[in-house]
Formats: C-alpha cells, sequence, structure tokens
C-alpha cells in the first residue's frame, strides 16, 4: 500500500508549495531555499577534496 504522500496528486503538492510563495512567506522562503543551496554547494568543493577514492 502506498503512503499518504505519494497518493497524494502532484496539483495538490504543487497547491501547498504555491502557499509557501505567497507575499507574506516569499521572502522567508526564498532566503531558506537560498542558503540550502549555498550551503549545498559550497559541501560539494570540500568533499571533492578530502575523499580518497
Amino acid at each position: 500500500m502506498l503512503s499518504r504522500w505519494i497518493r497524494r496528486s502532484p496539483l495538490a503538492r504543487i497547491d501547498r508549495v504555491a502557499m509557501v510563495l505567497f507575499l507574506e512567506w516569499m521572502r522567508t522562503a526564498l532566503l531558506v531555499w537560498a542558503a540550502w543551496c549555498g550551503l549545498s554547494l559550497a559541501y560539494i568543493p570540500t568533499r571533492r577534496l578530502t575523499c580518497t577514492c
């Protein structure tokens, strides 16, 4: 049996993302996403330098 998260329609998931992007939350959401992406990209070069593969 599929979990409830998977059973939801794609449009319902898009609506959830759109809720975050309304004007009152847009600035906060974009700052959080920018910080997350920046930290993720900053991690990539350090991992390559320390990898002994």
